[in-house]
Parts: C-alpha cells; structure tokens; sequence
C-alpha cells in the first residue's frame, strides 16, 4: 500500500494517510483515496447488506466471537443520495 522512492522499500501507510495511487482509474469523482485505518496482523471479514434504500458494509475480525467489536468499523450509506448516512 505504501510506495517505494529513491530505492528504498516501501514504507507501511499511517493511518488517514492519502493513498489515491492504489485508484488509477476511479469510477467516481471523489475528493480523494484516504486510508483511515488498518490492521496488517489480524485478519477478518467484510460484510456488505444491500436493501432498497441503504448499503452497509462492516468489518469483522476473524476469532472474536462478539458482533461489538465490529461497531466501529461500520458504515451506512444511502443509495438514492449516494452518500454516507450520519449516525
């Protein structure tokens, strides 16, 4: 994710770090690709639940048991406005 300059290796993103070259082509106009957190040592699952009014996507860490630990990797978004719904 990180970029390599003047032969060094690349260097892992911080978080909220600006990453808009792994998008070369977007299919959206945005105001740019922002890494806002990671986890590089875990590992999970991203749920996505589509209905006729919302999206919602939620990140699921592999081997904890409790749904609570996604709360904070959840996100909303309203289909008709194509934009994040405010919680």
């Amino acid at each position: 994710m990180g970029r390599s300059s003047r032969n060094q290796p690349a260097q892992a993103p911080k978080n909220s770090s600006r990453v808009g070259h792994l998008e070369t082509e977007p299919a959206v106009e945005t105001g740019g690709l922002v890494l806002e957190k990671y986890d590089d040592h875990d590992y999970g699952h991203l749920r996505v639940s589509v209905g006729a009014e919302q999206l919602r996507t939620g990140y699921h860490q592999a081997g904890v048991r409790s749904l609570l630990q996604s709360r904070f990797d959840l996100a909303t978004f309203d289909i008709a406005r194509h934009a994040p719904v405010k919680t």
